[in-house]
């Protein structure tokens, strides 16, 4: 056999060939990997917010319902009149956008459906959606379209809103 030597490769120009696609493949992996973490702790602080925020509506409902008990099952006039007696005004605010909550329970009757809104959240409180309280004291987080249709439900005199017009 007939050997040329130009046709040969060197062997330091192979192994330089051979690091360089695993350094770019370990920088790649590098990378998505701190992105993907960037990712995983920025929903998990989200999901914190979202959980403290759903928390302050949850302690509105156990003190309407404590409220109720006093006071021959009427509702409030206002949320202030609920909170402020027992010091506890920073439940007025959602602790996340700092947005005053919206109270829609001045006025209602004693033995409001549990699909009645209490309170809620701004539009737009948190990315995708509010927390909205109801006369059962369960919280559920809707987005905001959802919102602003019960919203505008609630602002035409319609509590509990009709469920044709919030699905």
């Amino acid at each position: 056999m007939f050997n040329c030597p130009s046709a040969e490769t060197p062997r330091p120009l192979t192994q330089a060939r051979r690091r360089l696609p695993i350094a770019a493949a370990v920088a790649v992996v590098l990378l998505v990997a701190i992105a993907g973490a960037y990712l995983v702790f920025d929903h998990a602080a989200e999901r914190a917010k979202r959980h403290a925020c759903a928390k302050t509506l949850s302690s509105i409902g156990q003190a309407m319902l404590l409220y109720q008990q006093e006071n021959r099952s009427e509702f409030p006039a206002t949320l202030a009149v609920l909170l402020e007696p027992v010091g506890a005004s920073e439940l007025l605010v959602c602790p996340w956008s700092k947005n005053t909550h919206l109270y829609w329970a001045g006025g209602l009757k004693p033995g409001a459906p549990p699909d009645t809104v209490i309170a809620c959240e701004p539009v737009g409180s948190h990315p995708g959606g509010a927390h909205v309280l109801f006369a059962d004291a369960h919280i559920e987080f809707v987005s905001n379209n959802k919102l602003k249709t019960i919203i505008a439900e609630l602002q035409s005199g319609h509590n509990p809103p009709r469920a044709e017009m919030v699905k």
